[in-house]
Order: structure tokens, then sequence, then C-alpha cells
């Protein structure tokens, strides 16, 4: 099998209370453990997105903890799936980073082969002071010089050099290949609304989409242009897009994983129509899934992203709405996804996964592909 477990928790972080934690009760190997995250903002403090950034990490053996470094009057709900990878075929290697530079490139332990590996990140910043773009942060697999292609090390880099960007990132591999198999690409955003990538074709309703992006400041000083929203459009292309004021640079760095055991990936998308009440009130988006899923089982990804970035894209033109670009998903039930973000600001639009994880029996063939 390729997990073991599957643990959900939801946390709040405040002003006063910075650091949440809780124990893992499902006798897990935290060495083998990945944290899936997504955010919102339930009270807002100023329009710098690296005010509402949460990073992640095992302490003690048996704890998740989840924490902010901005002591300003703010509130941050955090919803976590904490997934335990089965540790003999499926290898979990952990790493932190803390640099006041625009680029960190880390030894990994034991190296890995990118086809089977991928990468999920979580991090902060030590402030907040309205330069976001210096605070997205892309994280690689790559060589010691930072290019892609080899898995020997992780490359963290970012647009600039405000405050110190520190985090937390966690490398999976499937040592069998027998699991699950990975492509990433580097999507260039730089001055462009929407770009695409091609893949080799997968089986989109086994196939998971996380990754994670740096941008540049746009012209405007608009820091709306800097969330993107990602999503595999079908089972070749994957889209990235953005406010539609792009000004500034951007690289998203998108992981397509393609299971081939019994996991199963459910998508969609809402736009400003979707939210209840009206575009810009409520905040809340919900629909019904295809096939009902096991929700204990079952994790949910916004806007491409599973880590300290889980945002839209904001339509039309729009003022600055930074608190309201950070959106948490969830299963109501096992039919149910709700995504919610602050309200009474700007609507957005949203991509969103859900994956219903494979805790059976491991499968007997490389991959099973399947065609309508």
């Amino acid at each position: 099998m390729s997990v073991v477990s599957v643990e959900k928790f939801t946390f709040t972080l405040v002003a006063t209370d910075l650091v949440e934690s809780a124990t893992l009760t499902k006798s897990q190997t935290t060495a083998n453990c990945v944290p899936f995250l997504t955010t919102r903002v339930t009270t807002a403090n100023g329009d710098a997105h690296e005010g509402y950034i949460v990073d992640a990490e095992f302490t003690g053996g048996d704890t998740i903890e989840v924490h902010t470094t901005d002591a300003v009057t703010r509130v941050i709900v955090v919803e976590v799936s904490v997934v335990e990878f089965d540790g003999s075929d499926i290898t979990v290697e952990e790493g932190t980073f803390l640099s006041g530079g625009t680029e960190v490139i880390n030894a990994l332990t034991t190296s890995v082969t990118p086809a089977n590996a991928f990468v999920q990140l979580t991090h902060e910043t030590t402030s907040d002071n309205g330069n976001f773009h210096h605070q997205a942060v892309r994280a690689r697999l790559t060589n010691s010089s930072g290019v892609t292609g080899t898995g020997t090390h992780v490359t963290l880099d970012r647009d600039g050099t405000s405050l110190v960007m520190q985090g937390h990132y966690w490398v999976v591999e499937d040592t069998t290949t027998n699991y699950f198999s990975v492509q990433a690409k580097d999507i260039d955003m730089s001055a462009v609304a929407t770009n695409t990538a091609t893949i080799t074709s997968v089986a989109s309703g086994k196939s998971l989409l996380i990754g994670s992006f740096m941008g540049g400041e746009p012209t405007t000083d608009n820091c709306d242009a800097n969330t993107f929203n990602a999503t595999l459009t079908n089972d070749t292309t994957i889209t990235v897009d953005r406010f539609d004021n792009p000004t500034a640079v951007g690289e998203f760095h998108a992981q397509v994983i393609e299971f081939a055991g019994n996991e199963t990936v459910q998508r969609g998308a809402f736009d400003e129509t979707d939210e209840q009440g009206g575009a810009g009130t409520s905040g809340i988006y919900t629909a019904t899934l295809t096939t009902t899923v096991d929700a204990s089982l079952s994790t949910v990804h916004v806007g491409g992203c599973a880590g300290s970035h889980t945002t839209g894209k904001f339509p039309g033109t729009v003022a600055a709405n930074v608190p309201s670009a950070h959106a948490a998903g969830s299963l109501t039930d096992g039919d149910t996804i709700r995504i919610e973000h602050y309200a009474g600001t700007a609507a957005q639009d949203i991509s969103w996964e859900v994956i219903e994880w494979d805790t059976g029996a491991a499968p007997t063939v490389r991959r099973v592909m399947v065609r309508a």
C-alpha cells in the first residue's frame, strides 16, 4: 500500500497564539509523514500576503505544529491533512531552510529519481513589509547548481531579499516505481495572465497537481498579480493563470503525480458567480463531488498548491484584496467540497482537487490507464 494513514486537523492562529499543535493519534511514524495545508483568513489586517503565510513541521516524534511569525492582529485558519506513507517502499526526507538570500540549495541525504519523486513545501517569513514577491518561494528537485533534471538537491528560490525566507520541505520518492510517477514543469508567468505546459498523457482521474511559485513585483504595485491558480486542464495540459493585470515576472513549478494504485482524484473550479450570496460577499463556495469519497482518507488541494500559498485568481479588475486570496478547502461529508476565503472583499476563480488516498494493497503493475 502507498499510504498507511491520513489524519486531519484544523488550527486557528491569532496574534497572541502564533503556534498551534496537536498530537497525532494513529501511531504514525513522523519520518514517513507529510503535511498538506490549505489556509484562509477570518480577521484581516493589511494587504501584505506575507502576513498570512503559514509553516508546518513535526516535533517531539508525535506532534504536528503550524506557526506564523507575523504578530499583528490577524486570524488564520489552517486545514491540515497529515499523510503517512509506507516507509518501506515510499521514502520521505524532511529538510529545513533559512536564508536572507534569493536561493538556497540543500543536498539531499539520499538522492532521488525525479521521475518518481516530488517536493511538498511550507514556509513563512519574519514579518510583513508589503514585499510579498520576496516571500513567495519555489521548491524544485535539482543538482548542486540548481538545474532541474536530477535529484541530488532541493533548490528553494525567490525574487528578492527583503526579510528572511524560512520553512520546511518534504521530498517523497517511490523507490519501487510501483506506486506513482511524476512529471515536473517550470511554467513562465512573466508578464502574462495565462500560460500552459504540455506533459506526457496521464490518467487525470488518478493524477494530482501540486506546486509552488516565485513572483516579482508588478509595476503597478498590485500584489494581487502575485497569486496563481493552477490546474490539470486535461490529460496532457497544465494551465496556470493569475490576476488579469500581470506586469510582474513569475515562475510556477508544477508537479503532476500519477498514481498506479486505488487513489482517485476529482477536480473542479469555482468562479465569482459560484460564491454563495453573490460575488465578494460570503467567501463560501460548495459543490457536490461526482463520486462519494471516504472523507477521513481524502485531502483537498486549492489552486494547485498544498502549502503556504493556497490561492486562486482574482477575476477582472480589482483593487488589492490580499486577505481574500488565501482559500481553505475541506469536505463537509463524503460528497461535498467547501472552499472558503475572507468574506466581503473580492471573489476568486479557484481550482480544486480532492484525492482519496489508497490505504489498500500495492498494485501488481506499474500503471493502470483508464480511458473512456
